[in-house]
């Protein structure tokens, strides 16, 4: 079987990629998921681990303040996310 058949197949399954400064982070996306009244948010790293071209690491979103030394900025997108009624309001700031 090839690869590409494992591959999202929409934009919803692929998530967005969100603009984080940290070096090690700067292709993340988020993905969020509805399972009845719960919204859950998934951080999906490609080649996290540097060995595979290709690798996705996959973690529940509130667990990747802990993969780093972020920054406030950063911080303040991760937070965005959780709180943002959808993803597509991340990064508009007043």
């Amino acid at each position: 079987m090839a690869a590409e058949s494992n591959l999202p197949t929409t934009f919803e399954r692929r998530g967005t990629t969100v603009p984080l400064a940290h070096p090690g982070f700067l292709h993340t996306r988020v993905r969020e998921y509805e399972f009845g009244k719960d919204r859950v948010l998934e951080a999906v790293m490609p080649n996290y681990s540097g060995v595979r071209r290709g690798e996705l690491t996959v973690i529940q979103w509130s667990d990747l303040k802990d993969r780093a030394a972020f920054g406030e900025r950063d911080l303040h997108i991760m937070q965005d996310c959780l709180t943002s009624a959808f993803l597509g309001q991340i990064g508009q700031f007043s």
